[in-house]
């Protein structure tokens, strides 16, 4: 499964560290969990989950002079967002790039009233001046930081590393084993500071292992997706030397279905032989190594694939339901592709 969510109407401190020691996350009032981060641009990159074990956590030697900065005073309490929180999670967001989230009650809430997590605040104070704020939840055994964010007039003081490291700093005061910063994804700039935060203590979730690693060990042959991708091209070409039909295919809409357990980022599509016959497509599941094959005949997949920048992208949602067959061995599958299309 590279997807799933669920919606939450209550969570126990010691349910929140099982999930996120399983590589799963809060987002709102839910919890989910990926293996890929969709970029706008039909990218796909490999979505790294990350947590501090908090034992080994070192923190640098700025982080205590700030600490003795007289201008900024701090307080941490149980969280209750208010509208001067809003008004500078807004500040903040305009000096960035596109793409956070419109509002600070979206990312605490969603659409609902109600919090079900037990959240604190950092509030971060210059005389009488909310400069930043920092939301994290707490469990049983870990914490998990949320949002973090300042005022853009006080950026040279890097108040949201100061935050991050006073998230993990409240953690271990508590007697917590684990920080859960969130994810980073590889080739996408703006998530690579988490892995200056203290990379002594990182580690990172590898999720066909489904265990977690000192960061020392990444390497890049722990990525998913160019394996995925190397084996649907395999497929793809065997499948133009036996004379069948088939594109290789970009889900555009991959993120939309948070809980269909066979969507995948790529497939094969393979054309009909005729007008009336069948539709099918493969994927590639990494984290069991076995190619899929679905009946999808019930969607009109010609008239949704689209040529963008040198992609073969599909419009339409794959949402593959159960497949026919999930053949161990390449040669298993198309044999069976085989019987599938004489059919």
């Amino acid at each position: 499964m590279y997807k799933a969510s669920r919606a939450l109407s209550s969570i126990k401190p010691e349910e929140l560290d099982q999930y996120l020691s399983r590589g799963w996350f809060r987002m709102d009032q839910s919890i989910f969990t990926s293996q890929f981060l969709q970029d706008d641009d039909f990218t796909f990159r490999d979505l790294i989950w990350l947590r501090h074990r908090l034992s080994a956590f070192r923190f640098p030697k700025w982080f205590r002079k700030m600490k003795k900065d007289l201008q900024f005073s701090v307080y941490i309490d149980d969280a209750h967002p208010s509208a001067t929180h809003e008004f500078l999670y807004q500040q903040y967001r305009e000096s960035k790039p596109e793409g956070w989230a419109k509002s600070l009650e979206d990312i605490l809430f969603g659409e609902k009233s109600e919090n079900v997590f037990n959240t604190k605040v950092i509030n971060i104070w210059c005389g009488e001046e909310l400069v930043a704020a920092g939301f994290f939840d707490q469990g049983k055994n870990s914490a998990a930081g949320i949002v973090n964010f300042y005022d853009p007039r006080f950026s040279t003081y890097s108040l949201g590393k100061y935050l991050y490291y006073l998230s993990v700093e409240y953690a271990i005061s508590e007697g917590l084993e684990f920080f859960y910063p969130g994810y980073f994804a590889p080739g996408n700039p703006h998530l690579d500071y988490k892995l200056n935060m203290d990379k002594h203590s990182l580690e990172f979730f590898h999720s066909i292992y489904e265990a977690w690693y000192p960061f020392r060990l990444f390497k890049d042959e722990h990525l998913s997706l160019p394996l995925m991708q190397q084996k649907l091209r395999d497929l793809y070409y065997t499948l133009e030397d036996m004379g069948i039909q088939a594109y290789l295919v970009t889900n555009a809409n991959y993120a939309l279905e948070y809980n269909s357990k066979w969507d995948s980022p790529y497939a094969v599509y393979i054309v009909p032989s005729d007008p009336t016959g069948a539709h099918f497509a493969i994927t590639y599941d990494v984290n069991v190594r076995r190619y899929y094959i679905f009946d999808c005949t019930d969607k009109n997949w010609i008239d949704q694939l689209r040529v963008v920048e040198n992609q073969l992208v599909c419009y339409e949602t794959l949402g593959l339901s159960k497949p026919l067959a999930d053949e161990y061995h390449f040669s298993n599958t198309m044999k069976r592709l085989h019987e599938l299309i004489e059919s």
